[in-house]
C-alpha cells in the first residue's frame, strides 16, 4: 500500500457504477494492497481465476511507505510523494470540477485553487474557514501557482490554499475531500463546476449532501455503517497483520 494499510475511509461506490476507475463496490479508501484487491476481486466476483500472492517480507498493515527502505516509484505521474498519497484519496474527488487539484505543478494533490479565486483575500478566507474546521492531521495556507498544460488552470494564475501535513495518520482523507468540496462551494458556489464531481466520489448521496450545505462531519457519519459492513469482509482476505498502533 502507498500509504498505510489500514485507512478505510469514505462514501460506498454506488451499485451500479461501477466503471473502468471503480471496479468494485468499496468505499474511496479501501485499505488493501494490490495482492489483497486480487483476492478481494477474485472471490466476491466469483470469477474463479487462479491467483498466487507473493507475500511481501517484514510488511505489516500500518507501515507507510517510506518506512520501508524501497525508493519511491510514482505509481502514476501525479503521485510524486507519500505525503501526496496521504492527501490524495480526498483532494482527488475535485478531480472532474473546474478547480485545480495541482497537477502541472510540483506538489500535486497538497494544493487546491482556481485562477477564480482572483484575490488573495479570497484565498486567505478559504484558508481560514477551513484551518477553523480543526480537520484532524492538516493545516491551510494561502499559495499562488501557475499549472502547465493540460490541467485546470493550465498557464494562468492560480489562487488557494496549500495544504500542510502535520499527522499523516490521522487523516481521514475522503473526509477532507468533502471538507474542501463543500468550503469552496459556500465561498464560490456559481464558479465551481459541480456536475460531474459524482464520477470520483461515486456517491450521489453524498454529493448531494455537501452541495445542500451538510457539515461535512455529519455526512462522513453516513458512511459508518456501510464501512463497518466493508470491513467484515475485507477481513477476509487480508494478508498482513497490524502493527500494535493499527486499526
Amino acid at each position: 500500500a502507498l500509504a498505510s494499510g489500514v485507512q478505510v475511509a469514505g462514501p460506498m461506490l454506488d451499485p451500479g457504477k461501477e466503471a473502468y476507475i471503480a471496479y468494485m463496490v468499496e468505499p474511496v479508501q479501501h485499505g488493501m494492497t494490490f495482492g489483497e484487491m486480487a483476492n478481494f476481486i477474485n472471490g466476491e466476483k466469483h470469477l474463479d481465476v487462479p491467483v498466487t500472492v507473493i507475500r511481501m517480507a517484514n510488511y505489516q498493515r500500518g507501515l507507510w511507505y517510506d518506512a520501508t527502505g524501497v525508493p519511491w516509484v510514482r505509481p502514476s505521474p501525479n503521485l510524486v510523494s507519500v505525503e501526496a498519497a496521504a492527501t490524495y484519496p480526498g483532494v482527488e474527488l475535485l478531480q472532474y470540477s473546474n478547480f485545480s487539484v495541482g497537477r502541472g505543478t510540483t506538489t500535486p494533490f497538497l494544493i487546491v485553487g482556481s485562477p477564480l479565486i482572483s484575490t488573495e483575500e479570497a484565498a486567505k478566507k478559504l484558508a481560514d474557514t477551513l484551518n477553523a474546521r480543526h480537520i484532524s492531521g492538516v493545516h491551510f495556507e494561502t499559495i499562488s501557482y501557475t499549472p502547465t498544460t493540460p490541467y485546470p488552470g493550465a498557464g494562468k494564475l492560480c489562487r488557494g490554499v496549500h495544504i500542510t501535513v502535520t499527522d499523516r495518520s490521522r487523516i481521514d482523507a475522503p473526509e477532507l475531500g468533502i471538507e474542501l468540496i463543500s468550503a469552496i462551494h459556500a465561498q464560490f458556489p456559481t464558479e465551481l463546476k459541480t456536475d460531474r464531481l459524482v464520477k470520483i466520489g461515486g456517491s450521489q448521496a453524498t454529493q448531494d449532501a455537501v452541495l445542500a450545505g451538510t457539515d461535512p462531519r455529519k455526512i462522513a457519519a453516513t458512511w459508518d455503517d456501510d464501512l463497518f459492513a466493508y470491513r467484515q469482509i475485507r477481513a477476509k482476505y487480508l494478508l498482513y497483520g497490524f502493527l500494535p498502533s493499527g486499526r
